[in-house]
């Protein structure tokens, strides 16, 4: 895990995040692509829509809509016929990494005040 990103590189990566997920999506779009992208996060090698799908218990062609549109923030590689993705930089990675991290913290934080 990094320290600090070069200057500009964490809005850079900011900007990346709110294309990947706006936050004035659809509540059901932000949490499938929120599942999507954690997979790839925690996972560095590259995984099929298949695998990211079963992992999160959602509908493949719907992992698969997702991770086309994020085609610019990916590395695609076919492996045994079957294309795999895996995000584009591990600087990226860890960024987001952190983002996830602080993005659950924030929830459940909300959710102990509420109850």
């Amino acid at each position: 895990m990094f320290d600090r990103l070069p200057p500009g590189l964490e809005a850079y990566y900011q900007q990346h995040l709110h294309k990947m997920i706006p936050p004035n999506s659809p509540s059901f779009e932000r949490k499938l692509k929120s599942f999507v992208l954690s997979v790839l996060v925690q996972v560095s090698s590259p995984l099929s829509a298949e695998v990211i799908a079963s992992a999160i218990d959602a509908d493949e062609y719907d992992v698969e809509e997702v991770l086309e549109n994020w085609r610019e923030f990916l590395i695609l590689q076919e492996i045994d016929g079957e294309i795999r993705y895996s995000l584009y930089h591990s600087s990226f990675r860890d960024f987001l990494s952190k983002e996830i991290l602080v993005r659950l913290y924030t929830v459940s934080q909300l959710s102990l005040i509420k109850t």
